[in-house]
């Protein structure tokens, strides 16, 4: 038997515009959750905690006959009440207006943004005398603009582990940052598509190694039989240059010291030398695999079950630089940011798309091109990796990975990479 109670409470501010309309609003947050474990699993969840929820969850674990099943009891499901405009709430307008303003030029066509602030407190109790109480603040900013004939978009994004370091940003230099860059990709021509050496931005870095390989080390992928990585712990999957880590005790919006099962965060090593080391561990996952704790159950809320989540992906440095790595490259594509993509952890699958790359003709950067995606199979891209930067770099974009319908942030601590050939999809002009 095991049982434990989560509870939420807290403020969310929010201002979104579109174009030159601006919106906002202040809620109040509070969320209980309480899961039971016995011949099955009873979770129940309501606005507030009261010990008939413990009641309620421990009558339906009772009811259920395999350890898989999962029933719920929802009680007072809204959760967020308006209140009253903060004082935080009047500041992040006056950014909002400030980057409105800014954003003036003919060659935008749709500008929108928005800003958003939490403050949580957080408290953990469980059947095993644990009890963890912690305060914590996360802020995110996102500004897109898109224009020219095809509305090419363009995107900054910022996230933060408190509101200050949003306030500080240099919005005038972040807004010429984006008309520069919009402009540039206006203007650019189509990406060529075949297979070639490529090199990766930190941050496309980043987002590769979290979705190709972190989603296929998530253990509950594994005993679901959805892993490219099931069964090959202790197997050669990377090149030796790969040493890979999940590390919720970098600073960062992804990192946190207890996941949402009251397991102390610690650092995973997922692959050492190109060989696969551990997967990432709930408490239940760990249990069915009988492997120890990792802390990584998370949970959006405590309207959610936890389940195994990445948190801190680092790739860790190497020996090159990204001026080697361009060198090296009779003709490549250098590979910047990330506009997302799609893996199939199961059969190992991916395709992501960059913001925008540069041809590399003969050790040099050429012209910049757009619409440039990078795809493969991820056991054999991971093993065409010929280089890693002398630098990994924490990216403070916004991040959020989406599973199983909740939402949970997630950071990349990356260097540059080299790999010696990948698909690279393009369009004709």
């Amino acid at each position: 038997m095991f049982y434990d109670i989560r509870q939420r409470t807290g403020s969310l501010d929010v201002v979104r515009a579109d174009n030159n309309e601006i919106n906002m609003g202040s809620f109040t947050l509070s969320s209980a959750g309480v899961r039971y474990i016995s011949k099955g699993i009873g979770f129940v969840t309501a606005s507030r905690y009261s010990d008939d929820l413990l009641k309620r969850a421990r009558n339906i674990s009772k009811m259920s006959e395999k350890r898989a099943r999962i029933a719920n009891y929802h009680s007072e499901r809204f959760f967020r009440k308006k209140k009253k405009s903060s004082s935080k709430i009047a500041l992040e307008k006056g950014i909002a207006e400030s980057i409105l303003k800014n954003l003036n030029d003919k060659v935008i066509t749709n500008k929108t943004l928005l800003i958003r602030s939490m403050n949580l407190e957080d408290k953990y109790r469980n059947s095993e005398s644990e009890e963890i109480d912690i305060s914590k603040e996360n802020a995110v900013i996102y500004i897109f603009i898109n224009g020219g004939k095809n509305l090419q978009t363009y995107y900054y994004s910022h996230a933060a582990t408190d509101f200050s370091e949003i306030e500080k940003l240099d919005y005038s230099k972040i807004c010429d940052n984006l008309v520069e860059k919009l402009k540039m990709m206006i203007s650019a021509e189509n990406a060529p598509a075949g297979k070639f050496p490529v090199v990766l931005d930190p941050q496309l870095t980043g987002v590769f190694f979290h979705e190709a390989v972190g989603h296929a080390c998530e253990a509950d992928a594994v005993l679901d039989n959805a892993s490219i990585l099931k069964g090959k712990i202790g197997k050669e999957i990377a090149s030796p240059k790969i040493n890979l880590w999940d590390d919720p005790r970098i600073k960062s919006p992804g990192g946190y010291v207890f996941d949402d099962e009251g397991v102390r965060a610690k650092g995973t090593k997922l692959i050492e030398n190109g060989v696969l080391k551990n997967y990432m561990h709930s408490r239940e996952t760990a249990a069915r695999m009988k492997s120890e704790l990792t802390g990584n159950g998370r949970a959006e809320s405590p309207l959610s079950l936890p389940i195994p989540r990445m948190s801190n992906t680092y790739l860790k440095k190497g020996k090159e630089s990204f001026g080697e790595m361009v060198k090296s490259i009779k003709k490549g594509i250098y590979l910047v940011g990330s506009r997302g993509g799609v893996v199939e952890p199961a059969l190992g699958n991916f395709l992501f798309n960059a913001m925008y790359g540069y041809i590399i003709r003969d050790g040099e950067l050429g012209k910049v091109v757009r619409d440039v995606s990078l795809s493969g199979n991820i056991s054999d891209i991971l093993r065409k990796v010929e280089m890693v930067g002398k630098k990994s770099l924490l990216s403070k974009r916004t991040s959020y990975c989406g599973k199983s319908g909740q939402s949970v942030p997630v950071s990349e601590k990356s260097p540059f990479i080299k790999i010696s050939e990948a698909i690279v999809g393009g369009r004709s002009s």
